[in-house]
């Protein structure tokens, strides 16, 4: 926090002057003490001296503004902050790289998965393997997306934080259900995780790269249940 270097500064602090009212508006807004910003504005006001009172108030103004502006330099906290916004994911590009790349890693092994327990076989200790690479990739994003922050993780609403939250907690169930349970709670993340991936890399110019082989292993993995689907009612209607 900034202290009061000139004491002529109090002179605008002088109780029941507009001067005052107006230091002590800005000072309450700004969360800074009246006398840092009475700093700010004492040689504004002392060669403005001469004017009219109405003409005074003006040049106090304009100051006022001015000495804020510099204010906030010297102290960029100050600035206001877009929450909304989303920063950048973080400055280690070692750890951006491997951040996608354990997404892609875990979106390919859930697709596999999906793939293998169509021919009615559970590959239980490869998927667990695969939902290590989900877990830790979930974990990354929060730490270098997030900073583990909860606002900025519901920043585009609750309902894809939830959405998403339920798919991770369904393929962390996955890994240790019956092998019936497994393959269902498989096939629904599978289309949870496929919208939300499909959406990230032709929304983000980040990820555009990952567009080829999302694509892919999304059709491969659509196919596939529609495959065993339909070959499903056939052999139910016979």
């Amino acid at each position: 926090m900034l202290e009061l270097a000139d004491p002529t500064a109090t002179r605008l602090e002088g109780p029941g002057s507009k001067e005052s009212a107006i230091v002590a508006t800005v000072a309450a807004q700004v969360k800074l003490p009246s006398s840092c910003i009475c700093h700010s504005l004492v040689t504004a006001v002392d060669a403005s001296s001469y004017l009219r009172h109405n003409d005074r108030m003006i040049a106090l103004a304009r100051y006022l503004a001015d000495g804020f502006s510099q204010l906030v330099v010297a102290q960029p906290n100050l600035a206001p902050k877009a929450t909304s916004e989303l920063p950048p994911l973080g400055t280690d590009s070692t750890a951006i790289t491997i951040t996608f790349v354990l997404a892609i890693i875990g979106y390919v092994g859930l697709v596999t998965t999906v793939i293998v327990s169509s021919l009615k076989t559970w590959p239980r200790r490869f998927w667990r393997g695969v939902v290590a690479v989900i877990a830790a990739h979930v974990a990354m994003v929060w730490h270098y997306r997030y900073g583990w922050s909860f606002d900025l993780s519901v920043r585009n609403g609750y309902f894809g934080f939830v959405l998403f939250h339920s798919a991770l907690l369904m393929i962390v169930a996955s890994a240790f259900a019956p092998q019936r349970i497994a393959q269902r709670l498989v096939i629904i993340c599978f289309g949870i995780v496929t919208l939300g991936a499909s959406g990230a890399v032709f929304r983000y110019d980040v990820v555009a790269i990952y567009r080829a082989p999302v694509g892919m292993a999304a059709l491969m993995g659509a196919f596939v249940l529609w495959r065993s689907w339909r070959l499903g009612k056939q052999s139910s209607s016979h």
